[in-house]
């Protein structure tokens, strides 16, 4: 296995000592979490401070055509690319001794932001729908529908009900160009699907969504 990317140990800009994310954590709800404490599942860096090898952009473009996916456009990136670097056998590190300090988010300008939580549940059903196996739909798919089903009446509640349901609109439209990237991720995967599984974390949801 070649080393794919490290990660470094992202902290608050405004609290040093407060931790923004470790990395990302994947669920077997679907859904991903910035990793906040070193005792969370670690399945790939951030895409807010990494550094990825050479060898590894260079295989994702040999391989898929393209690094970071086009049509994501923003948020949910770098868990497609770790999914990918995975499934090509290739594995992450952390380096807990790298800091990195975050202002914040400049796409979303503002925190919550419902510009962001929008693409990042587009985009996240996008990864699963590249980067899962049919058996972990069989196994985890009702986990998947529960939980983005459970999101719209919290947005309704949050008063803006129509953040998942145009990024779940926004998903159906694109699944024909998904669906094609998902044949070359499946055809060219190399690591035993055994292994991405028990990167999962079980849980099903907390914040930020």
């Amino acid at each position: 296995e070649w080393v794919a990317g490290v990660g470094a140990k992202i902290m608050k800009y405004d609290d040093h000592a407060q931790p923004d994310t470790f990395g990302i954590q994947m669920t077997t709800s679907g859904l991903s979490f910035n990793i906040t404490h070193e005792d969370q599942k670690f399945f790939c860096p951030s895409g807010g401070a990494v550094l990825y090898a050479r060898r590894f952009v260079e295989h994702l473009m040999h391989t898929d055509g393209y690094f970071f996916d086009p049509d994501f456009f923003a948020y949910a990136e770098a868990l497609d690319v770790g999914f990918r670097g995975l499934w090509y056998h290739f594995r992450f590190l952390q380096a807990p001794s790298a800091l990195v300090y975050h202002k914040g988010s400049v796409s979303a300008k503002k925190q919550p932001s419902h510009f962001a939580m929008e693409h990042y549940l587009c985009n996240g059903l996008w990864v699963l729908v590249k980067n899962w196996t049919c058996e972990m739909w069989l196994r985890w798919g009702w986990r998947v529908v529960a939980t983005r089903l459970a999101i719209i009446p919290l947005y309704l509640w949050r008063g803006a009900p129509g953040v998942p349901v145009r990024a779940y609109i926004r998903a159906v439209r694109g699944l024909p160009q998904v669906l094609a990237r998902r044949r070359v991720v499946q055809l060219h995967r190399s690591q035993a699907p055994s292994t991405i599984a028990k990167l999962h974390a079980t849980m099903s949801y907390r914040s930020p969504y």
